[in-house]
């Protein structure tokens, strides 16, 4: 059984860093055709595999319109994710990622989840991608990157 055929108003993909191809998204989008004001939702956090999944394109796509290189009115961006220079570890940058820190993302919980982060490298990615919305080349960690990258 597929999707196609399906005429939705409204949908909402969750988690879509985990998807390993659009082809669902685009059978539910190309659906809305018949539709007047449709409305299709991504929500996510990063994740890995940067070259091979639909969502890190997506996120491209939009940080390039937000940026005025390109151009879509029919396309709404939120994009919550801490700059390139920012350090992962300072907790006055995690509200970037987080705009509920403090409010809902309780700060006991980050403070222990950037602990655990600093103290085990196999926690580093799962960390990084899930609470401060970083994209990762890999889960598995053997050592930090800003260690590598103090040596090249």
């Amino acid at each position: 059984m597929t999707q196609d055929g399906l005429k939705p108003s409204c949908f909402i993909v969750d988690e879509y860093h985990a998807a390993q191809n659009s082809d669902n998204y685009n059978v539910l989008k190309s659906g809305q055709a018949s539709r007047k004001n449709p409305l299709a939702i991504i929500i996510s956090s990063a994740g890995v595999l940067l070259d091979t999944y639909p969502c890190f394109e997506e996120c491209k796509v939009g940080m390039e319109i937000l940026r005025g290189l390109k151009e879509d009115d029919s396309r709404f961006f939120a994009i919550y994710q801490l700059d390139h220079d920012d350090d992962w570890r300072d907790e006055k940058v995690w509200k970037k990622a987080s705009p509920n820190y403090k409010v809902t993302v309780f700060e006991d919980y980050m403070k222990e989840r950037i602990l655990e982060a600093k103290n085990d490298t196999a926690k580093e990615a799962d960390v990084k991608t899930k609470n401060l919305n970083m994209w990762v080349q890999s889960m598995n960690a053997w050592l930090p990157n800003e260690l590598i990258d103090s040596h090249m």
